[in-house]
């Protein structure tokens, strides 16, 4: 499995604009609402390392697979 180090702040605006488009998604199939779960998940790991004011903050670090479900709306 692959990692990357991302700006949390541009990973943050991602994860809400993919669950803009969650929730206007007409499916509300089981594997929607686990994609949606996830994607709430990153939005707030993200929003809160943003805010960190610690050496090191401002960054969270993704599985490719976290990446894949955000980077439609990139």
């Amino acid at each position: 499995m692959s990692y990357a180090a991302l700006d949390a702040v541009r990973v943050a605006k991602a994860a809400k604009s993919s669950l803009t488009a969650l929730e206007q998604a007409k499916e509300k199939s089981e594997t929607h609402q686990r994609k949606t779960i996830m994607v709430e998940r990153i939005e707030a790991l993200a929003s809160a390392a943003a805010e960190t004011t610690q050496p090191g903050g401002g960054v969270v670090t993704l599985t490719s697979e976290e990446f894949w479900l955000i980077s439609r709306n990139w």
